[in-house]
């Protein structure tokens, strides 16, 4: 599921947030918070938008750093851990991605379960099934 956050050019940017459990009586529970009168979007992706999200993602923080991939330094990178056993066999992939990204850069990951970063409306937020990405240039 996810909000609108905010929109670029028109194109609304959503944090997510993901099912926890389904209570007895009906109840969701989820792992962030949605609060009453919050417009809920119902979400979905694939394996291949989840493969190479994060090299997208890298693109993205080189271009707002003003350099091109091939000139990074390096990079951290911050990989859902729920979207990482979804596409877990994988992984070589989105690996391929990153470096594709950041050719010959050196980079760290790691796989979380929530995740908390600021979206293009430049406030930090905790979302679920995201990609964040640091780079160096």
């Amino acid at each position: 599921m996810g909000r609108v956050a905010a929109e670029v050019q028109g194109v609304p940017m959503f944090v997510l947030s993901h099912p926890a459990l389904l209570g007895v009586a009906g109840d969701l529970s989820l792992f962030t918070d949605i609060s009453e009168g919050d417009v809920v979007h119902m979400m979905r992706g694939s394996p291949e938008s989840l493969v190479k999200r994060a090299g997208l993602v890298i693109d993205d923080a080189c271009a707002m750093g003003g350099w091109r991939g091939a000139d990074s330094l390096g990079g951290l990178v911050i990989y859902c851990g729920g979207c990482m056993l979804h596409v877990r066999d994988q992984m070589d992939e989105v690996v391929e991605e990153i470096r594709r990204s950041m050719p010959g850069a050196p980079f760290l990951g790691a796989f979380t379960f929530g995740e908390q970063g600021a979206i293009v409306d430049s406030c930090n937020r905790h979302g679920n099934l995201m990609v964040s990405a640091l780079t160096f240039g």
